[in-house]
């Protein structure tokens, strides 16, 4: 099976890698506790950009991820983009395009605000975290 080829969302580096089977400190909630995504360091307002095309799917406001969009790229397939600065430059159901910006980096993350301005990647293939530099070429 040939797996989706995806772009970097944000031109940066990766702060915190994806790790679900293992355990790393978070300096903001003060525990040991998962990472299902790659922190990738960036600064405020920096174009956060669709890993690949597919529809916008949801776009939420949690209280600690911050602002979040999930596109949804079919096959079970989808990408989700937390800790952003803007909710209004995509709508739901809209169709975006590999490369389209979608965001900026901000810093509404209340659960990562000490790891400085990043951007929250995730990758799911059928509502399972997986990791995304399987995915990034």
């Amino acid at each position: 099976s040939s797996k989706a080829t995806m772009i970097y969302p944000v031109q940066g580096n990766i702060l915190k890698e994806h790790t679900v089977d293992e355990l790393v400190y978070s300096n903001t909630l003060k525990e040991w506790t998962t990472h299902p995504g790659m922190d990738i360091e960036a600064f405020t307002g920096a174009e956060v950009k669709a890993a690949m095309g597919g529809t916008v799917e949801e776009i939420t406001e949690d209280p600690l991820m911050g602002i979040c969009i999930t596109l949804d790229h079919e096959n079970g397939l989808k990408t989700f983009y937390a800790n952003l600065s803007t909710a209004i430059m995509v709508s739901v159901g809209q169709k975006v395009d590999k490369g389209q910006i979608i965001s900026g980096v901000g810093s509404t993350a209340s659960a990562e605000v000490l790891d400085g301005p990043h951007l929250h990647f995730e990758v799911l293939l059928n509502g399972e975290s997986v990791d995304p530099s399987d995915y990034i070429k």
